[in-house]
Order: structure tokens, then C-alpha cells, then sequence
């Protein structure tokens, strides 16, 4: 088994940064995927959208939550309730 380093304040420091780097990307991409879906919206009225909101059959919002409300909306598959 390997032995770890203990964290440093300046790799404590380092391992926020880079977190936040990462949380800040991610919230980028989100909002670029929702302007370029807003985008094609504009574009092609007839485009069918369906925007995931969140807590599907108690699900936690994540996307492959949001996929399966989506398909539900769409009818993709029939209730199992």
C-alpha cells in the first residue's frame, strides 16, 4: 500500500483552486448548451425542446435524471408507476 504526503496549507490551497477551476468550467459549458439550444430554438420554431426540471420520480437532477424525464415527456416509455 502507497503512504500518502500529509496536505500542506499551500496543497490545500492548490486543491480548492483547482476545484473551483472546474465547477466554473462546468456552469460555462451548461450555459453555452443553453444558449446554443436557445439559439436553434430561435431558428427552427417547429424544433421540439424539452428543458429537464429537476427531481424526476425523486431523482436528484443530474443528467442522466434529466435524459430519462426527458424521454418520459416525450413519451419515450410508458409509466411504470
Amino acid at each position: 500500500m502507497q503512504a500518502l504526503d500529509e496536505l500542506t496549507r499551500e496543497g490545500e490551497v492548490e486543491l480548492a483552486r483547482r476545484i473551483e477551476q472546474g465547477e466554473l468550467a462546468l456552469v460555462d459549458a451548461d450555459e453555452q448548451l443553453v444558449a446554443r439550444v436557445r439559439e436553434a430554438m430561435a431558428r427552427d420554431p417547429a424544433l421540439r425542446v424539452y428543458f429537464a426540471q429537476g427531481g424526476f420520480r425523486g431523482l436528484n437532477g443530474y443528467y442522466t435524471s434529466g435524459v430519462l424525464e426527458g424521454a418520459y415527456h416525450y413519451g419515450l416509455f410508458a409509466d411504470a408507476s
